[in-house]
């Protein structure tokens, strides 16, 4: 007995009683079609691997399919090239792009369809037409009264009592704050922090650049002060 999954990046595993090579064989001989989403975050060695391993299996159904791609059988690869390529680790710009899918042999055999129409607007009833901008009318009683501070009166909303929970794990997993911006929200933080009692300390990030990794002129392009004052996703700030 077998049975066909799809696993992550849209990728097929097989399962089958005893895991017997032939369970495997049987089963990809019986596939029809093979569906792999998000196929533009994968390496294109995935897709080459699995066109030379179709051909060894479907070999053995007919002696020419070893000279056919995928052995003959119809792969569909979903996802947009716009978005998200393969991840190379220390990898440059033309060793992110070589690694994609449209620069792979296979490439010349795959024929591009596109998607025009949103499904998901069918089912639906779909508003007049504007420029891009719309008002929302939101539930009065999902509003919160800003009043003069309403950093203060957000924080208060979803924070109550903050300063007798604050050893209570679950109260802070319980609740959060969503910003806009990466400014907003370390003006929310701070508004947090100077409710919270202890003494408060002022952590600096290391400002010396290593020489030793190429980086030769950058202390001559951009300054120490510079440097410090960038804040962005991923990158902690220069005071914590």
């Amino acid at each position: 007995m077998s049975a066909v999954s799809r696993g992550k990046g849209g990728v097929f595993f097989v399962y089958g009683y005893g895991g017997t090579g032939s369970d495997l064989t049987g089963l990809l001989m019986k596939t029809k079609l093979i569906i792999w989403d998000e196929a533009p975050m994968m390496h294109k060695y995935c897709f080459e691997a699995l066109d030379r391993s179709l051909k060894d299996v479907m070999q053995f159904v007919n002696p020419a399919n070893q000279d056919i791609t995928f052995g003959g059988k119809v792969v569909v690869f979903a996802g947009d090239l716009r978005k998200i390529l393969p991840v190379v680790p220390k990898g440059s710009r033309q060793d992110i792009v070589f690694s994609a899918i449209n620069s792979s042999y296979l490439w010349d055999f795959c024929r591009v369809l596109r998607l025009t129409k949103n499904m998901r607007l069918t089912t639906g009833s779909i508003g007049g037409p504007n420029d891009g901008e719309a008002d929302i009318e939101i539930p009065h009683e999902m509003l919160v009264d800003g009043g003069h501070d309403p950093i203060a009166t957000i924080v208060e909303s979803t924070y109550p009592d903050i300063a007798d929970h604050i050893w209570e794990p679950s109260y802070f997993q319980e609740r959060a704050i969503l910003a806009p911006t990466n400014e907003i929200a370390e003006t929310v933080n701070d508004h947090v922090l100077s409710q919270l009692p202890g003494e408060e300390r002022t952590y600096l990030s290391s400002d010396a650049i290593s020489v030793e990794e190429g980086n030769f002129g950058i202390h001559e392009m951009y300054s120490t002060e510079f440097l410090n004052t960038i804040k962005c996703g991923g990158l902690p700030n220069h005071s914590i």
